[in-house]
């Protein structure tokens, strides 16, 4: 095996997703390493390779993950994704005060 094959096999596979009721379970075990509460509006959850070690609340607060896990790079993705959440919500509400402004100074 070569170093780029080598690297290549050593590399996770990180995913972000959305918490559903199905993660309900992970959350918990996460709340419960870091003796924190659950998230308890939406969160986003973060695996490597199929195991999730990672979860954030997207209406603020710590990061949850798994103290036995190499974490940065899911909690980076974390990070990254819920920006892009927070900009597309600050982006849609602004479009929808300027449709209404646009109304409001038609009439």
């Amino acid at each position: 095996m070569n170093d780029m094959t080598s690297t290549l096999a050593s590399t996770p596979v990180l995913s972000v997703w959305t918490a559903r009721i199905a993660d309900a379970a992970s959350l918990e075990r996460l709340a419960a390493l870091n003796d924190l509460p659950r998230p308890s509006g939406p969160a986003l959850i973060g695996a490597a390779d199929g195991r999730v070690v990672a979860a954030l609340s997207l209406g603020g607060g710590p990061v949850l993950s798994d103290p036995s896990e190499s974490t940065d790079q899911v909690v980076a993705l974390l990070r990254a994704r819920a920006a892009q959440l927070a900009e597309r919500a600050r982006l849609r509400s602004h479009s929808r005060w300027r449709s209404a402004r646009s109304l409001s100074l038609a009439s």
